[in-house]
């Protein structure tokens, strides 16, 4: 589940269902609950935008709570670098992964095949790495010519589950 947060740049559009900082725990946790259902079989939520929602330890500690309750893990797209999200899975139990590189912040085949050229070099320095991209057209034509090219190099590609601790 790509689940909408609130952001701290105003300007972006807050997508029907985002949930807020503000709201009451009572709320938080139906908008939570109503959110997991709309998907049935996830395994796990990840947070859309959300800068400002995953700089609350409050606000996160609700959100985590509501998915140890699920069995869900919690993926952090870290779009902040104040992102209280790992702190806040440890106090819940809520097993947690985050992102280590972001592939298509920018929409040119050039920029996306540099990040995996990047992704390359972490997973062999790393052991692994967690990469984050939309499916746009770009990112889909460059990862369709560059995955078969990394796993004759040796890199595996799995699921996010298998990499959640």
């Amino acid at each position: 589940l790509h689940l909408p947060l609130e952001s701290n740049d105003l300007a972006a559009p807050a997508e029907n269902g985002t949930i807020r900082t503000d709201m009451g725990e009572k709320d938080v946790l139906a908008l939570l609950e109503k959110d997991i259902a709309s998907v049935p079989g996830l395994s796990g939520v990840s947070n859309h935008q959300g800068s400002k929602a995953t700089e609350d330890k409050r606000f996160m500690d609700i959100v985590l709570s509501g998915l140890k309750k699920t069995g869900l893990y919690f993926f952090d797209s870290l779009v902040t670098d104040k992102s209280v999200c790992r702190l806040a899975a440890a106090r819940t139990g809520v097993p947690y992964a985050k992102r280590d590189i972001f592939l298509d912040n920018e929409n040119s085949p050039e920029y996306i095949e540099k990040q995996m050229l990047s992704l390359r070099r972490m997973a062999f320095k790393y052991g692994s790495v967690i990469a984050v991209c939309h499916d746009r057209k770009n990112t889909i034509a460059v990862l369709s010519k560059m995955m078969p090219e990394l796993a004759g190099e040796g890199i595996r590609f799995v699921y996010l589950s298998e990499m959640v601790k």
